[in-house]
């Protein structure tokens, strides 16, 4: 099947790669993660089978990028992921992956405890490395000159081929930016709530900061998680 989403030219690319993602993307947090949405709870439907459908639709759509993180579903979201990847060799080779890292308080040493975690999800993916791989959000108590450090190691090693962050300022943006700049690495992407009912990333400064510096910004729940859907 042709994939029209994979070949457009006017798709965005990954800073710092000649990697293009599609416009929409999957997040997977739900994937797996029954004690956050518990799975017979939240949606009773929501089953491994119903989860390979959907994987299989949205790559067929050309929606052929998908997130997720070592602490959804306590990695279970990856093992999940790693599984379909396996199954359908076709389809794995149209898809942009994405993690993350969470950068606990107590992990100083993040250089060694991301480095150790990106090992475990791509053990868990079933894959050498992923496209993307991002700091899940800004609660190290490490300054971004050691976050920089420790993701610049994992490009340099081959492990990622691009890297992000999750829910940072504008101000924290520019920080890691610059830092990776000096370790001539790219920052790449900024996961953001943003949607019709959280503008804020619109009004407060933070699109125009990544618009400046070549940032994507990747929203997440763009759909107020269903409430702008009128499901409910």
């Amino acid at each position: 099947m042709n994939d029209p989403a994979a070949t457009s030219p006017e798709l965005p690319v990954l800073a710092g790669t000649d990697l293009s993602v599609s416009w929409l993307g999957v997040g997977t947090w739900a994937w797996g993660d029954k004690s956050t949405w518990g799975m017979g709870g939240y949606d009773s439907s929501l089953t491994e089978d119903t989860i390979r459908e959907a994987w299989e639709a949205s790559i067929d759509a050309g929606v052929r990028f998908f997130d997720t993180a070592e602490v959804y579903g306590g990695g279970e979201s990856e093992r999940i992921i790693g599984r379909l990847l396996r199954e359908d060799p076709q389809r794995a080779e149209r898809v942009v992956l994405a993690t993350k890292f969470m950068p606990a308080p107590w992990k100083l040493g993040v250089r060694t405890a991301l480095i150790d975690a990106l090992k475990a999800s791509l053990e868990r993916l079933g894959r050498s490395s992923v496209d993307l791989y991002q700091i899940h959000g800004p609660v190290s108590l490490r300054g971004h000159a050691a976050l920089a450090d420790a993701l610049s190691t994992a490009v340099h090693a081959g492990l990622t081929r691009a890297v992000g962050v999750s829910n940072y300022s504008a101000k924290e943006t520019r920080s890691i930016h610059a830092e990776l700049a000096k370790r001539d690495v790219a920052l790449a992407t900024n996961q953001i709530e943003f949607s019709l009912l959280r503008r804020s990333p619109e009004t407060g400064g933070l699109l125009a900061t990544c618009r400046e510096l070549g940032v994507l910004p990747l929203a997440y729940s763009p759909i107020g998680q269903g409430r702008l859907t009128g499901k409910y």
